[in-house]
């Protein structure tokens, strides 16, 4: 979950198309947000992705939401649900999915791996949803630990999520993120770098992302591409994976396609062989077919495991070839076999080794040392390399891999063009994604690791302000006096968030992400005030100082403590402005970005007194309901004026148990007895719940009740401008002996009330206070 920000696409309790309330924040990135919410008519928890606004109304954006919900026609458990997408009245798109409550595989990175039986078990649900999309024509692309739920922790339940890059693999379909790369660059397959993907990509990937789980490491390919490129056309280091999972992973990572498992089916049945107790040499291909010859004497058997030879005599043994014969499809000596490269060339797609020139040839081919005659070329959509030069260029001290074409050295082409810099509350600094350039390159790396960080860059081509790079450098140094901070770009835009220990070091940070430094780019801040995490306890001695008139509530936070965002809502009551004014003050400087709700009214003396008296009890479903007595209209606020005619009602407490004792004070410091009183001395919840309305009893009546009635009645008047409080008493026995004068003095009451609590103080049950103001 994610701390709320008043950015946010939606907020905390939003009702999304009449049905679903929005409650958490899941995930936040670069194109949308990611939301938990709540069907209000089901009852249903379900996943809700965004598309941040500037993207909702740009239909190579919206092409990621519509994909994504194309794959609901997927029907397999191990496939995250699509529901529905929608557009809010504000033009915002979003789409509706399952929530998958559990842990992601990147969880076990970090905490140092996985059993080799649950990686199986994985493997082989996550390959089962993959051969159910590959059916449908999807191609999932990004495959890795973070793609991959297991609900309830279960790894037979693994579900795969994110399909926002999916590529539909039908003629003439639209690619979700360009024709050229797409994926993580530790887990996504060699031929994904020349922009070729096909479902065997995605077994690649899993199987990489398998690997890494086991170990709990990420795969060792380098920070840079020189390093990542040349590693891609290596077999994984699979070192210390035991048997099975070991032959599996290596089958599923080969570089070349053609000798991986072809499709995920292929791979499910194997990793079932590799659980079920199947021999090793059997597991990724299956056991060998039993056939019959046509002699009807001699049957074809695979040999004895001690290796007898069970041939007859006279007979060439099954399986094998009589002198001066090749098998079926044996390639004669000095010819190339099918799906193979000559000598000097490489496949198409595929990344030459560092060093040496390389020219592509109209086949799409590789060949080393020679140039190939380049005839006219036809350029597809998303081409990587077309018919340009692949060449190595010295920079740094290390090889880079760029695309000579008509324009000079260009990159791949990203769009859009995104990186993060980000600090943690674990204190590290990490950068991810790409940069225009290896100057950029090497001064964003150089200036990440200064803070101690490490950076995952790539080098990328896209329409970007010239003062970009120089741009991303001042950012980071703003940020970097921050204690946590994310430098989130798209193209020219860049928003950063960010948690100042105090108001100097917000205050400097704003100014250095004033978005007038930045020509070219448009750079929003939202930086917040810490602490992080704020407890209760780390507020309660400015609480407890400014509390004049009896303790002070304050409303405890949903966990451990209060979220960056959240309200913190104090009720009770002060016997002075000031008071209250003090503790908002000093609450103020310590809460940071949260907000402040001091529900509690200024009281004087006379109340403060009260309340210190007061036994700390439930309401117990009591309520005092106020009323006019002239019109019967209800005054819910409690508030009359001269010459009004209050009426007073109390919702009787659950059952027939105990008795009633209910009472006015006024701003003078009188009390009335109103129940019981000699003019209505049956106070048992019992007796009074028969002659109640609605579960309720009145107290203070109508001028023309009680006058008929010889009732209790005010009518107010410019004496008794002020608060006055009605108290309702919920006990076991009568809370005094005998009946009690109508009016009394507040003193005599009290101490006759903390005698009776000292007494006896298990008669007490309940307890509901209102205040009645009366303004001139």
């Amino acid at each position: 979950m994610k701390d709320p920000r008043a950015k946010d696409i939606f907020q905390l309790g939003q009702l999304l198309n009449n049905t679903y309330r929005v409650e958490a924040v899941l995930g936040r990135g670069g194109l949308s947000e990611v939301y938990l919410a709540r069907s209000t008519i089901s009852g249903r928890v379900v996943a809700i992705k965004a598309l941040r606004a500037e993207f909702s109304d740009n239909d190579s954006y919206t092409s990621l939401i519509t994909r994504e919900e194309g794959v609901r026609e997927i029907r397999h458990d191990a496939v995250v649900r699509y529901f529905d997408t929608q557009r809010t009245p504000e033009g915002i798109v979003y789409l509706v999915m399952d929530y998958i409550e559990g842990k992601a595989l990147d969880m076990f990175l970090r905490e140092g791996g996985m059993s080799v039986e649950d990686v199986l078990a994985v493997g082989e649900r996550v390959l089962a949803g993959l051969a159910d999309a590959h059916r449908n024509n999807i191609v999932h692309r990004d495959i890795a630990p973070d793609n991959i739920i297991l609900r309830a922790g279960d790894p037979r339940q693994a579900v795969i999520i994110d399909f926002g890059i999916a590529k539909d693999t039908t003629p003439d379909a639209v690619t979700i993120v360009g024709e050229g790369f797409a994926g993580k660059l530790g887990y996504a397959a060699p031929e994904q770098f020349g922009g070729h993907t096909d479902p065997r990509s995605d077994i690649y990937a899993l199987g990489a992302a398998l690997l890494a789980t086991y170990l709990g490491k990420k795969p060792n390919m380098g920070k840079q591409p020189m390093e990542v490129l040349p590693k891609k056309m290596q077999p994984l280091d699979t070192e210390g994976v035991p048997e099975p999972l070991c032959m599996l992973i290596r089958r599923m990572t080969e570089p070349d396609a053609k000798k991986r498992f072809q499709t995920a089916d292929e791979a499910v049945e194997a990793f079932k062989r590799a659980q079920n107790g199947t021999p090793l040499q059997y597991i990724l291909d299956g056991p060998p077919e039993l056939t019959v010859t046509e002699s009807p004497t001699v049957r074809a058997v695979p040999p004895l495991s001690n290796g007898w030879d069970t041939t007859a005599p006279g007979t060439v043994p099954p399986g094998t070839i009589p002198p001066g014969t090749m098998p079926p499809g044996t390639i004669p000596p000095g010819t190339v076999p099918p799906g193979t490269m000559p000598p000097g060339t490489m496949p198409p797609g595929t990344v030459p080794p560092s060093g040496g020139t390389w020219t592509v040839a109209p086949d799409g081919t590789a060949h080393g040392g020679t140039a190939v005659p380049e005839p006219p070329v036809k350029r597809g959509k998303g081409a990587l390399i077309g018919a340009g030069l692949l060449v190595a260029a010295v920079v740094a001290g290390g090889a880079w891999y760029v695309l000579q074409g008509p324009g000079g050295a260009r990159f791949p082409e990203q769009s859009p063009f995104e990186l993060t810099v980000s600090r943690g509350a674990d204190g590290a600094v990490a950068a991810t994604g790409f940069v225009p350039s290896p100057a950029a390159l090497a001064n964003l790396t150089q200036r990440v690791e200064s803070l101690g960080g490490t950076a995952e860059l790539s080098l990328g081509s896209g329409a970007l302000a010239e003062t970009w790079p120089q741009g991303v450098i001042s950012m980071l140094d703003a940020a970097a006096t921050l204690e946590e901070f994310e430098i989130a770009l798209s193209d020219n835009r860049a928003e950063v968030t960010g948690l100042a220990e105090d108001r100097a070091t917000l205050d400097a940070a704003t100014k250095g992400l004033d978005g007038a430094l930045y020509p070219g780019l448009d750079v929003k801040a939202d930086l917040l005030l810490g602490p992080r995490d704020l407890t209760p306890d780390d507020l309660a001695d400015v609480i407890d100082f400014w509390a004049d008139c009896g303790a002070l509530t304050l409303q405890p936070p949903q966990g451990d403590s209060f979220a960056l965002g959240d309200t913190l809502r104090i009720s009770g009551t002060f016997a002075a402005d000031a008071s209250r004014a003090e503790l908002e003050k000093s609450l103020t400087e310590r809460i940071g970005s949260r907000s402040l709700q001091i529900d509690a009214g200024v009281l004087n003396d006379m109340h403060c007194r009260i309340d210190e008296a007061l036994p700390a009890l439930p309401a117990e479903g009591m309520e005092v309901v106020f009323g006019s007595g002239d019109d019967g209209a209800s005054r819910p606020d409690g508030l009359f004026r001269p010459g009004d005619n209050p009426t007073i009602d109390v919702a009787l407490p659950e059952g027939t148990e105990g008795y009633l004792h209910v009472i006015l004070v006024d701003v003078q410091g009188v009390v009335y007895n109103l129940l019981p009183n000699r003019l209505a001395p049956e106070h048992a919840v019992a007796a009074l719940r028969q002659t109640a309305e609605d579960g309720r009893v009145r107290v203070a009546f109508s001028e023309a009740v009680a006058r008929a009635e010889t009732r209790v009645a005010f009518r107010v008047d410019d004496s008794v401008i002020g608060r006055s409080r009605v108290v309702v008493f919920h006990t076991r026995a009568p809370l005094f002996d005998g009946v009690r004068k109508v009016t009394e003095t507040l003193d005599v009451f009290l101490q006759d009330l903390v005698r009776r609590r000292e007494a006896a103080p298990e008669i007490f049950l309940g307890l509901q206070s209102a205040v009645l103001e009366t303004r001139g």
